[in-house]
């Protein structure tokens, strides 16, 4: 740990870091971390979180995500337990001694069968105080309860209950079998006692960071952990979370998208892949084909996506995943910036303060377009976009939709909303595992895969270059040039291991000099030719040696 002397230890004389790796990087874009982002040599930084905000909205400062995936994934691969999500069965609580007593009275009762171990939060330090007290009365006054009043404690940044060192305190809870602790926020991060099962959040708040971190100590791997309860008086926003992926630095959330990912391997999977999802939307043809036409923007190794906005549906509701009409806007690098603004600026206004011609109108003097109502037309198609964000906060306010058929959509409670779905589409090539192991740590790989993969067969092997700083560079070779590239590192080298050492690098300029260039790759790669003479089998990859 240098998180004081991050910026000495990069400075160091005696070696430059080559990785530095950040836990809890939602505060990433703190002072704390910036030398990491000012360091002048080849550094790489792994940043790890599961809760990619910051609290005060700021962005992180990181560009993407490289690796992402949802609670409910997690769930599935058995690495975490999905927790339960209640609300309090005390109604109204307001901290009140009546409202305190019965909250106190139902964790003690249920601390007695599925809470085994409860952390619970209150929201300042004589809360937390007061609210220990009134539990361990209720468990002291009862002969029957499996807990005693030593498995009740309280801990706070001024102090614990057991007046000892916060660790100390910790390891004492963390060792009981079931216990209650009561704290405020101090035990949000890097706090890990997986037995916790039961996580009670007595007080409402805005900060979606902090209630995720909250529901996050409850949900952990544990051997006998068989269930797990997040209780609060609130908890909507965290389910979606639970299901969703985080959204960073994309389309906002809240109106609750429901969020889809989906890989491709090329241009025509691609393309496949759309065409595919558009059909099953039963998006209308005429702008199913405009959206394909418009996957030719799309470079091989880009991200793209598409917003599918729902249409009124009027049938029965178990067959609205078949029968439901969508409309689908497609984002691409050259239109995101518009889009995200007018999405994101419409739901930040709130969908009843926003009036949605005149938000179109000053929008589309600002990327110039005008009203036009063709079904593939700009207007049109934002036209849409906003009628559904409008629907869908409905939807969440429990009004169903704008029109006569909210009854008829599948919305679930504290889900994600029936009118709004947005699919991702990422390039995840399928490549020889060699291959990709050498193209790594190559700053353009995504292009050469794709490259790669769109004409395979045309290539005989790749070459990578180390670049001025660190990092390297990769190029295809064509079919019988990598034949001829070998030959003239065999060449090369050759000649230079004949020659006096005070005479090399005259050779070698010499015997470079004397080469023929390659179409398929720069003529500075030659020139460097004394990299792959030093290092061959690290630089030049043969696709024979991997062909079955």
């Amino acid at each position: 740990m240098v998180q004081k002397q991050l910026r000495e230890c990069l400075e160091a004389n005696n070696g430059s870091p080559l990785l530095a790796i950040v836990d809890e990087a939602h505060h990433a874009a703190a002072p704390t971390y910036q030398p990491i982002f000012d360091a002048h040599h080849a550094l790489a930084a792994l940043f790890l979180t599961a809760t990619p905000n910051r609290t005060d909205e700021l962005p992180l400062g990181i560009d993407q995500i490289s690796y992402s995936i949802t609670y409910r994934q997690l769930a599935d691969r058995r690495v975490i337990v999905l927790p339960q999500f209640e609300e309090f069965r005390v109604p109204n609580f307001d901290w009140s001694p009546e409202s305190v007593d019965a909250l106190a009275e139902d964790i003690v009762e249920r601390a007695a069968s599925e809470f085994t171990k409860v952390l619970v939060l209150a929201p300042r330090v004589d809360r937390v105080v007061e609210f220990y007290n009134v539990l361990r009365d209720k468990i002291g006054a009862r002969d029957d309860h499996p807990l005693t009043i030593d498995d009740v404690g309280y801990i706070h940044g001024s102090g614990n209950s057991h007046d000892v060192a916060p660790e100390h305190f910790l390891a004492t809870f963390r060792e009981k079998p079931r216990a209650i602790y009561v704290s405020a926020q101090l035990l949000l991060e890097g706090f890990d006692d997986p037995t916790i099962n039961a996580v009670v959040i007595s007080y409402p708040s805005q900060s979606l960071v902090k209630l995720m971190q909250a529901a996050g100590r409850c949900v952990r791997y544990s051997p006998e952990k068989r269930a797990a309860f997040v209780v609060q008086a609130r908890s909507e926003a965290l389910e979606y979370y639970f299901d969703q992926r985080w959204l960073y630095q994309e389309i906002s959330d809240r109106f609750r998208p429901e969020l889809l990912d989906i890989t491709y391997a090329s241009t025509t999977d691609l393309r496949e892949k759309v065409a595919a999802v558009l059909q099953t939307h039963n998006v209308d043809d005429q702008l199913q084909e405009h959206v394909i036409q418009n996957l030719d923007s799309v470079a091989a190794g880009q991200t793209c996506r598409l917003l599918f906005t729902g249409l009124p549906y009027f049938g029965e509701v178990a067959n609205f995943p078949a029968d439901a009409r969508w409309t689908a806007f497609l984002e691409t690098e050259a239109n995101s910036t518009e889009f995200r603004w007018i999405f994101n600026d419409f739901c930040a206004r709130g969908t009843e303060a926003a009036d949605p011609i005149e938000f179109l109108r000053a929008y589309g003097r600002k990327f110039s377009f005008g009203p036009a109502y063709d079904v593939s037309a700009t207007w049109r198609r934002y036209s849409d976009v906003l009628t559904a964000i409008h629907n869908a906060a409905q939807e969440l306010k429990g009004a169903g939709a704008s029109s006569a058929d909210g009854v008829s959509r599948p919305y679930g409670a504290n889900g994600a909303t029936t009118w709004l779905r947005y699919i991702t589409f990422r390039y995840d090539p399928v490549i020889d595992p060699e291959l990709a192991a050498f193209l790594a740590d190559c700053y353009n790989v995504d292009p050469i895969t794709a490259r790669y993969i769109a004409e395979r067969g045309a290539f005989g092997g790749c070459v990578k270059l180390l670049l001025p700083g660190g990092g390297y560079e990769a190029h295809l070779l064509v079919k019988g040039e990598d034949a001829i590239f070998r030959e003239q590192i065999g060449s090369v080298r050759a000649s230079v291991l004949a020659a006096r050492s005070d005479e090399r690098f005259a050779v070698f300029a010499a015997s470079v000099a004397s080469l023929r260039g390659l179409p398929a790759i720069p003529r500075y790669v030659i020139d460097r030719l004394d990299q792959f003479i030093n290092d061959e089998p690290r630089l030049l990859f043969l696709f024979e040696r991997t062909s079955r």
